[in-house]
C-alpha cells in the first residue's frame, strides 16, 4: 500500500509540474517492504510501458539518513512507551 502510495504522488506530481517525461528513481530503504515496492513498480512499468525507460529503482541500506527520520519516530514513539 505504502508503495502504491508513493508511486502515485510522485507520479502526480511531476504531471503537474509538467516533469512527467522525465527520469526519475524512486529510491526506498532495504528491507521488509521491498517485495511490496518492486510488486508496485512492476505493475506500474505494466500500465505505462512508455515510461519504463524513464523510472528505475533502487533500495539503499537501512541507516541512510535522509531515511532515517522518518524511519526513527516510530522508534522514539516506543521508546517514550516503554518508559511510563
Amino acid at each position: 500500500m505504502v508503495a502504491y502510495l508513493s508511486l502515485q504522488i510522485s507520479e502526480r506530481m511531476l504531471l503537474k509540474t509538467g516533469k512527467f517525461r522525465e527520469r526519475l528513481v524512486y529510491v526506498f530503504e532495504k528491507g521488509e517492504r521491498e517485495h511490496e515496492v518492486r510488486q508496485a513498480i512492476a505493475d506500474y512499468e505494466s500500465r505505462y510501458p512508455k515510461n519504463n525507460s524513464l523510472r528505475s529503482l533502487d533500495f539503499l541500506p537501512k541507516h541512510t539518513t535522509y531515511c532515517s527520520r522518518v524511519t526513527s519516530l516510530p522508534g522514539q514513539c516506543k521508546a517514550l512507551y516503554l518508559q511510563h
